[in-house]
């Protein structure tokens, strides 16, 4: 599919309860054996603190997202999808870490 059709699978499902999203997850995009887009993904998700992504689920288990950050003019990009797969188990966070050490 492309990324279009994607984005409109994506706009027919219902939100995910945020309830289910606690834990962590394997997350796909489609860049797999292609370096540059590899680079291009990192960047667009990581070395920008403007991203906004929305979480659909299509199945149990399965999430379909769709993620856009700010362009220099103050709109935003064109939306980008990826899949997350789980939970594959729970969150462990900054407090359970804490606790786990005393």
């Amino acid at each position: 599919m492309s990324c279009e059709q994607i984005i409109e699978v994506w706009k027919t499902l219902p939100p995910a309860p945020l309830k289910e999203l606690n834990g962590h997850y394997i997350g796909l995009v489609p860049n797999a054996g292609d370096k540059t887009r590899q680079a291009s993904t990192t960047d667009y998700m990581y070395n920008d603190s403007t991203l906004v992504d929305e979480v659909r689920k299509p199945d149990d288990y399965v999430y379909l997202g769709v993620g856009t950050r700010k362009t220099p003019d103050g709109k935003r990009s064109e939306p980008g999808h990826f899949i997350l797969l789980g939970p594959t188990d729970e969150w462990v966070g900054v407090d359970d870490v804490k606790a786990a050490r005393k």
